[in-house]
């Protein structure tokens, strides 16, 4: 089929690779604006178009994607299909109809389970011992359109979300292409979600990285670390100055008297008192520092308190 392929990050480029090593043909890709990055805000482009004039395909970047002039650069492309993975805007109604097929989505999860934009992290913190990717028809309302095909995957009890990302963007590549290889079969129909059984896995804060050690129990704070990892990051504070948990296991380790959030060392491991539970933690990062490992840490910890503040200094 001739598709256009809408997508902007770098999980989606793992999608782009895999219709350009299909049989199908990308006749153009359509991403978002170069937006400024880093220290010094210089215009960084999206991933996807780096591949896209890797491979001279046709590339528009629009910064109203519901345009006239997006509508008029589909159109002379001529497409069967129009393949969106984490573009980053919705599709109006005229996109949505422009083609033969409805646009096909990729979403990395088995909906209606954690529609929306962060459906891999909450996944985590949620503490599912497996989640997916699905791909849909493109609708109005976000993320309900018809389910096509899933795939569904055990998730690690201490795999991340970076970790996550790498396999499942793989994973919604493979199952693109064997989507469209079944819509242009004609033995692929979609099927309607339930939404009673929908749930939400919404943007992003800084402030959900917090730990609170008083309130939470050791697995669900290793789910919050592994869930916002590499970003937002959890984090907690020490001496007043922020300190980010970058990566923890669940202990049998015995806390005895301690106070949720002290901590102690042993044979050069750090471990922390929660409210249920002990965790260890097995990466670390200091305010304006790169990320240490325990022993380091415990060498700069001489006369200061082995505990870290359960709630944000004021």
């Amino acid at each position: 089929m001739r598709c256009v392929f809408f997508g902007s990050p770098d999980f989606a480029v793992a999608s782009l690779d895999a219709l350009l090593a299909s049989h199908h043909q990308v006749v153009g890709v359509v991403t978002q604006p170069d937006r400024p990055a880093g220290r010094g805000l210089k215009l960084e482009p999206p991933a996807v178009k780096v591949r896209a004039l890797e491979h001279n395909l046709p590339l528009f970047q629009p910064e109203k994607l519901n345009s006239q002039e997006t509508y008029d650069f589909l159109s002379g492309l001529q497409p069967d299909i129009l393949a969106v993975v984490a573009y980053g805007a919705f599709l109006g109604e005229k996109l949505l109809k422009l083609c033969r097929f409805p646009p096909v989505n990729v979403h990395p999860s088995l909906l209606p389970e954690l529609r929306g934009a962060a459906p891999m992290q909450w996944a985590l913190l949620r503490g599912f011992a497996s989640t997916g990717v699905s791909t849909q028809f493109m609708v109005r309302e976000m993320d309900a359109g018809d389910v096509l095909l899933q795939v569904e995957t055990p998730l690690g009890p201490n795999e991340n979300g970076q970790e996550l990302h790498e396999r499942l963007k793989v994973v919604g590549g493979a199952l693109l292409v064997k989507t469209l290889d079944g819509l242009e079969s004609g033995h692929l129909q979609g099927r309607a979600q339930d939404a009673s059984r929908a749930t939400l896995a919404p943007l992003l804060t800084k402030e959900q990285g917090l730990i609170d050690f008083a309130s939470h129990n050791a697995q669900t704070i290793h789910n919050q670390v592994r869930g916002l990892y590499p970003w937002p990051s959890a984090y907690t504070f020490l001496n007043k100055k922020r300190l980010k948990v970058l990566r923890t296991l669940a202990s049998n380790a015995n806390a005895g008297a301690k106070l949720p959030g002290e901590f102690w060392f042993q044979d050069h491991r750090l471990f922390v008192a929660c409210r249920d539970g002990v965790l260890e933690v097995i990466e670390l990062q200091p305010e304006g520092k790169r990320p240490i490992l325990p022993k380091e840490f415990e060498n700069g910890m001489k006369n200061s308190p082995l505990r870290f503040d359960t709630l944000e200094p004021a």
